[in-house]
């Protein structure tokens, strides 16, 4: 066998090698996909490095194939050629287990709804428009939920500015679904004499210490005749998830980006053997479990929550002893957890009853809508299509988050609270009483 014939065969070893390796590769990367149902269970950064690397091994495929074919019938190569060959593979190989990794260790999500900002740690970018769970979200200039608006008040117009996190937000539903623009809708039914608008401040995955300064940096600015800070049993613990409260998170604060981001082993370097060393994983999991909602409602007089709910009641006070400066009234409504719904895993509602006396002891408005929820879920019809580990999961899928008609019934007693609040002299028809018989508004 004469050398340039050695140089062939080794020509051709190195390319029927690479081409063996790339199917394979690409067959694994098919085979994923449509086991997640061609990605739609992936995440949307997932999806994304998924078809970049299903995109890359096609093409090399193409590539190292054409290589083949063009050489198949050569009796002769350069001695460089088999050399180049031999030295290409490791750097083929990596490339391709870099964008294998990245499928399962994805670089961080670009910048998306959340900006960073200076105090809050982040917040809603101004004129953007997302698909967040299959629902169209749209912000307006302002950064806010909602159509746009106007920073000075009509004559005679009455605006209500709404505080809260992503039920508020109205994570989960569409834009004309959230509750905060459904009042605004029956407003304008119930009292057409009177323009009435409805402000959506709301931030996802902000407590009460975020909204009182987005109250008072910028949503004092559009001269609410009413503030609401909406409620829910996460605005108590969820901060101390975050590095500044002695957690481990940056909530939605974004990320500090490297060079090298882009590499799925480097992400899988960091989320592997950096976890390993530093044991980041088990103390945010520790965390969170610490300060999670189900410990908060199983062990409410933990000394770590008396301090939590210390702490959240300051932010509230505080957020009335500005309101109050301002000549604007002050009022709070609270959304249950799923949990506490169920006519399965019965709890007490100590929190609610908690957050109540505060409210009563500063004369605020308050509204829980928790009886009028657990009636509903309660109800023949409800229970017959529910199974024994329902947790009120036909109003809060997901725990936290209510559905289009969770969102449906929290605005027409919103709508009817708000009235008592806004002209008490006006006398108001009786709301009927949701099923199960519970009264739809509470006395205070």
């Amino acid at each position: 066998m004469t050398e340039r014939s050695l140089d062939v065969r080794r020509l051709h070893a190195c390319i029927v090698i690479m081409l063996g390796y790339l199917a394979l590769a690409w067959l694994v990367l098919v085979v994923f996909w449509v086991s997640t149902g061609f990605g739609e269970i992936l995440a949307e950064i997932q999806r994304g490095t998924l078809r970049i690397a299903l995109i890359a091994h096609t093409a090399a495929i193409a590539v190292v194939g054409l290589a083949y074919v063009a050489t198949r019938r050569m009796v002769g190569v350069p001695p460089w050629a088999s050399k180049a060959a031999l030295a290409l593979m490791p750097f083929v190989l990596l490339a391709s287990i870099d964008r294998i990794a990245a499928v399962t260790f994805p670089p961080p999500a670009p910048p998306g709804m959340m900006i960073g900002h200076p105090t809050r740690g982040w917040t809603n970018r101004r004129n953007w428009v997302e698909r967040l769970g299959g629902r169209e979200v749209r912000l307006n200039a302002y950064g806010l939920r909602g159509p746009d608006i106007a920073m000075e008040k009509a004559d005679g117009e009455v605006r209500i500015v709404f505080l809260g996190d992503s039920i508020a937000f109205g994570l989960g539903v569409d834009d004309e679904e959230v509750f905060v623009r459904q009042v605004e809708r029956l407003f304008a039914q119930s009292h057409p004499e009177t323009r009435v608008t409805t402000i959506n401040c709301s931030v996802t995955s902000y407590s009460p210490w975020q909204e009182l300064d987005m109250l008072r940096t910028e949503c004092i600015h559009f001269e609410p005749d009413l503030v609401v800070q909406v409620f829910c049993l996460n605005d108590v613990v969820e901060k101390y998830n975050l590095r500044r409260f002695g957690g481990l998170s940056r909530g939605f604060e974004p990320e500090p980006t490297t060079p090298v981001d882009w590499s799925g082993l480097y992400q899988a370097l960091r989320y592997t053997v950096v976890d390993w060393i530093t044991g980041t994983r088990a103390r945010v999991a520790e965390r969170q479990a610490q300060y999670s909602v189900s410990r908060l409602l199983q062990e409410p007089s933990a000394p770590e929550f008396v301090e939590a709910w210390a702490t959240m009641f300051a932010d509230l006070a505080a957020m009335q002893t500005f309101t109050r400066a301002q000549g604007v009234p002050l009022a709070i409504v609270c959304f249950p957890y799923a949990e506490q719904l169920s006519p399965y895993k019965p709890y007490e509602n100590a929190p609610q009853h908690r957050l109540r006396a505060f409210a009563e002891e500063r004369r605020i408005p308050f509204l829980d809508l928790t009886p009028m929820y657990r009636a509903y879920c309660r109800t023949p019809e409800v229970l017959r299509n529910t199974a024994r580990d329902w947790e009120g999961l036909a109003l809060f899928p997901d725990r936290v988050h209510p559905t289009p008609e969770g969102h449906r019934m929290a605005a027409k007693a919103i709508h009817r609270w708000i009235s008592r609040i806004l002209w008490p002299d006006v006398a108001q028809e009786v709301l009927p009483a949701p099923p199960g018989g519970s009264p739809a508004l509470p006395e205070h």
